[in-house]
């Protein structure tokens, strides 16, 4: 009974998810009172995530930034309570005892916020420094294929904050230097980690002359995926 009960669950939600690429124009103040949403999001506190519900909760953040559905402003209401949820997760970044295929679906969604959300992110406010340092969390995790999930969010912040064209609607120009050089201000010591985080990463291991062909050969694809990013 558990586990029909559990596909009837999965189905659902798949269909949800499904029924979200097709659907625009809901405001976020309805979608965030939705009873499916309400069970995604409280699915995510399961000890075991189920791809259905992280499916669900990487639509809802698309959806919350398409341009057809209004936009950030009309649908801040849903992108507060999956920003709420998600953050939630941040702790089992770190859990050893997590499955690791668990900590790579947390970690897509950190990233699908990151990158998503990114101009929200770029304004520098206290929230979305908490965003940032879970992101932190990701990228300084020693799998690659986890940590790399976040290189594309890195890149795009940078573009925000070094432009010049995010700052005209601040008024003259000294007031758009100075919310510039606030933000890049801000986002200086997360940058600053990145860049020791990537110079770990990247030097040779004392036991360099010892290591295996296989672990060789995968130290050298990891340096080289940092480099090339």
């Amino acid at each position: 009974m558990y586990s029909s009960l559990s596909l009837f669950h999965s189905l659902v939600l798949e269909a949800f998810a499904s029924w979200l690429r097709l659907r625009h124009g809901i405001s976020g103040s309805v979608l965030a009172c939705h009873p499916l949403v309400y069970t995604a999001l409280s699915s995510l506190s399961s000890e075991t995530l189920s791809e259905a519900v992280v499916n669900v909760i990487s639509e809802l953040i698309y959806y919350s930034t398409a341009g057809n559905s209004g936009g950030i402003p009309v649908q801040m209401p849903l992108i507060q309570v999956i920003v709420l949820q998600v953050m939630s997760l941040k702790e089992q970044l770190r859990d050893s005892s997590k499955d690791e295929e668990d900590v790579k679906a947390i970690a897509r969604l950190f990233a699908d916020m990151g990158d998503l959300y990114v101009e929200l992110i770029a304004t520098g406010s206290d929230e979305s420094i908490m965003i940032v340092n879970a992101l932190l969390e990701v990228a300084s995790h020693p799998e690659y294929d986890i940590a790399s999930m976040t290189f594309n969010f890195w890149h795009s912040l940078q573009h925000i904050l070094t432009k010049r064209d995010p700052y005209t609607s601040f008024g003259n120009e000294v007031s758009n230097e100075g919310e510039r050089s606030r933000r890049l201000q801000v986002f200086r010591s997360v940058y600053e980690f990145l860049v020791s985080l990537v110079s770990f990463r990247v030097k040779y291991p004392q036991d360099y002359q010892t290591l295996s062909v296989e672990d060789l050969k995968e130290f050298k694809q990891t340096r080289y995926g940092y480099a090339v990013r």
